[in-house]
């Protein structure tokens, strides 16, 4: 009976030692699968940005029945933002949303090329002091958006505590040191600013090896000229030995 018990034991621990082993099996697919759906959705985002790139979102432009957003962003561009117009192709425009009641839904302006967005987004403070006033966003994905906003509000808590630090895109720089939000919306040392670091360390341990190796060299030189000159009075003292017996040799009378 015992034997028995013994052996349903056995039988037990081992079913349970097969299915821990499956269950991490599964568990690394999973992390596995978790990894590369992340990758996916970052190649995803960085395709809606590509997509995007050209486009421009203007913001609290008084929206009208029947408006011509053609020329109404036309007028923007040559009267407030002192650019030609005729030189600046647009694609597109339209506005983003349905109509609300007393809302300004915002405008998508999509241009013939990144070149033209450019120049009309780099004159957008020129609409802030107007009233009221305008403003004009890039044209990001949601994603994008989201990380842009944490960006903010991490630069806004490092600036409240007397730390250098200042938002580049989608990156934000604290004293000296880039960092960015991953998949997971996690704050990390950028990947540039991780291999600079790590060239960094190289460096040094090369420089470090290098001297090493010349202090090495310089004691094995100084072993080696030490070992000479200790062969050349071992020589000399020979030398010295000889003559003396020689010497003693002629001056001993012959019986």
């Amino acid at each position: 009976m015992v034997d028995k018990i013994n052996s349903r034991l056995t039988d037990i621990e081992k079913n349970v030692t097969d299915l821990s082993a499956k269950v991490n099996v599964l568990e690394c697919e999973s992390n596995k699968n978790k990894t590369d759906n992340l990758k996916c959705s970052g190649e995803l985002e960085q395709i809606r940005i590509e997509i995007r790139r050209a486009n421009l979102i203007f913001i609290n432009i008084k929206e009208e029945t029947n408006e011509d957003l053609f020329t109404i962003i036309r007028n923007i561009i040559t009267g407030n933002l002192g650019l030609n117009s005729e030189v600046i192709p647009i694609d597109l425009i339209f506005r983003l949303g349905r109509p609300k009641q007393n809302y300004n839904r915002p405008i998508k302006v999509k241009f013939s090329c990144e070149y033209h967005k450019q120049k009309v987004f780099n004159k957008r403070h020129m609409l802030r002091n107007l009233n009221p006033p305008i403003y004009i966003n890039e044209d990001l994905p949601p994603l994008t958006q989201e990380k842009r906003k944490l960006l903010r509000v991490e630069n806004k808590k490092r600036l409240d505590l007397g730390q250098n630090s200042k938002v580049v895109g989608d990156k934000i720089i604290i004293n000296n040191i880039t960092y960015e939000y991953d998949e997971q919306n996690q704050l990390v040392q950028s990947s540039k600013n991780r291999l600079e670091n790590n060239l960094h360390d190289i460096s040094i341990a090369t420089t470090s090896s290098k001297a090493f190796l010349n202090t090495q060299q310089s004691t094995n030189a100084s072993s080696s000229t030490m070992g000479i000159a200790t062969l050349s009075a071992t020589a000399t003292a020979k030398a010295s030995l000889s003559a003396g017996l020689s010497a003693n040799e002629t001056s001993v009378p012959k019986a």
